[in-house]
């Protein structure tokens, strides 16, 4: 599922982006999505489902450009890389590999079910927190995104 917000510019600091290379906008936009986008990730920490935990502490921020820059996407939540080993009345659980013949550890990997989790399935009703937490905080992503991006770029323009 995805979130989308779109928000238009009462003074557009996107003109003063056109000025500079693209290098130094990208690095400018870059920076100002991360920082835009920290208050909806302490959001969707703080609305996560806490039975294991593992939700909340696999929640990362992901900035990509499209189209050559001309779209720019701040992603929140549980980051691919994020792993942990599953425990079972405090050992490790293992499984049997056929490929290998040999026990391997079993890892919890919140990424591949934290879609299961905000909208439901078949048996478990969601538990809508990625919806809600953005909403608790769009106001204050829209607000952050143009002040960081006024103080970047000025202090950009001063280094050129």
């Amino acid at each position: 599922m995805m979130i989308q917000t779109k928000f238009v510019w009462q003074i557009d600091p996107v003109d003063a982006l056109t000025k500079l290379s693209a290098g130094i906008r990208n690095k400018a936009l870059r920076i100002s999505l991360n920082a835009a986008a920290a208050p909806v990730k302490a959001a969707v920490i703080a609305a996560a489902p806490k039975d294991l935990g593992t939700l909340a502490q696999a929640t990362k921020i992901k900035v990509k450009n499209y189209r050559k820059g001309n779209t720019w996407v701040a992603v929140v939540g549980a980051g691919t890389k994020f792993k942990r080993l599953k425990k079972h009345k405090g050992k490790v659980q293992k499984r049997f590999d056929k490929r290998t013949g040999k026990k391997v550890s079993v890892y919890s990997r919140p990424a591949l079910y934290q879609h299961f989790v905000d909208q439901g399935r078949k048996g478990q009703r969601g538990k809508h927190y990625l919806r809600t937490a953005f909403t608790q905080s769009q106001r204050q992503f829209e607000a952050v995104a143009r002040r960081k991006l006024g103080e970047v770029i000025t202090s950009l323009m001063r280094a050129k």
